[in-house]
Order: structure tokens, then sequence, then C-alpha cells
């Protein structure tokens, strides 16, 4: 906003923050930052000052909106609880009990043995098969369907295996293909790349 109008008082007014709030706001990020993040140059007599922002402001929007898109993002991912059971340094592959299955997954980051860790996959990363194919989907759950929801173009499926529950996005012609209905049993299967792992 501030480089759009080239002022911070234009910028605050068409975000409707205060003036003085919004002054504030930089000067604490500037301060705790240890640099501008904001530059001004002040106008003559009849005004025309400008205000823009520096390369550490527009560091902070940019990274602002990466963390708002993972955010919203994450608001749909199926969040599965679960235990470290091993960790290959070798093969860069870590292993983890969720409930009775165990999920592999890339080892990114420092984890150890025993740790509880939570589990992220998008619902669009799982596939449904009514059987066992060979794909490139290393990991897979035999599931019952516990509900069945049409949303628009696609079909959100609720699934059950042991005390964990998760949601998977399918086709009208998918569901159509498989018959698929509320008590169905179903294999969901999704790549260990399809995973994301954060600590609780």
């Amino acid at each position: 906003m501030i480089d759009k109008y080239n002022s911070i008082k234009k910028a605050s007014k068409k975000s409707k923050i205060p003036y003085r709030t919004a002054l504030l706001y930089i000067k604490k990020m500037e301060n705790t930052l240890g640099e501008k993040i904001v530059s001004t140059r002040r106008g003559g007599i009849g005004g025309g000052g400008t205000s823009h922002l520096t390369k550490a402001g527009k560091n902070i929007i940019r990274e602002y909106l990466k963390i708002q898109a993972l955010l919203r993002r994450q608001n749909t991912f199926n969040e599965l609880k679960g235990t470290i059971k091993d960790i290959s340094l070798e093969n860069k592959i870590i292993e983890i009990k969720v409930g009775e299955n165990i999920i592999k997954t890339p080892l990114k980051g420092k984890f150890e043995k025993g740790e509880k860790v939570i589990l992220l996959i998008h619902p669009e990363d799982i596939l449904l098969m009514d059987k066992k194919y060979e794909t490139s989907a290393r990991n897979m759950l035999k599931t019952i369907i516990k509900s069945i929801k049409p949303l628009k173009d696609i079909v959100i499926v609720e699934l059950k295996t042991d005390n964990i529950e998760f949601t998977s996005y399918i086709t009208r012609q998918a569901q159509k293909d498989m018959n698929l209905k509320i008590g169905s049993k179903i294999f969901a299967g999704f790549k260990a790349t399809a995973i994301e792992i954060i600590k609780p």
C-alpha cells in the first residue's frame, strides 16, 4: 500500500488503519529489526513528500504474504498425530507410527526417535482406490468411509482408520466410478513427499 500510494497517510486511510497507529506499528518494527522499513522524503513548503518501502520492508511484506498463504492452506490440511518409530539417516527416511499404521516420509529437519509429531497432508494429495494398485504412493491406509459431502465440482470424503479420521477430495466422476458410499472400505494412498511434519 505504501509503495502504491507513496504515502503512509494515504496507505493507512485506504487500509482503514488510523495514521498514528500505522506510524506506531512502523516504529515498533523498525526498533525490533534495528533498520528502516519505510523511507520518507519530506517535501517543501508546498508539500510533495513521499514514502516508500525499503528493501527490508519489502522482504517483510513478502514473508508475510507467504505465511498468510500457508495459514489459509493449513486450514484445510489433515492433521495426524504420531510418534517417530524409526529414522534412517542413510536413506533420509523417517517412519512415523500413526495409530496402528506406519507412515514413511522424507527426513527434513532434526527429529528424534520417540518424538511426538503432527503430520500435515492436504486432502487433494490423498488418492482413493478400491484395491491396492502399483502406484508411486508409498503410504497406503485401509479405511472406511465415514461421510460423503458433495461440494460444487468435488466430493469431500471423510475417512476413518483405527481412531484416526481424515479427509480426501475426489471428483464426482471418481465417486461414481468406484461406487463409493458411507461404510465402503477403501484404500487411501499418498506420496511420502506430500507430507509435512511439524512439532506440536
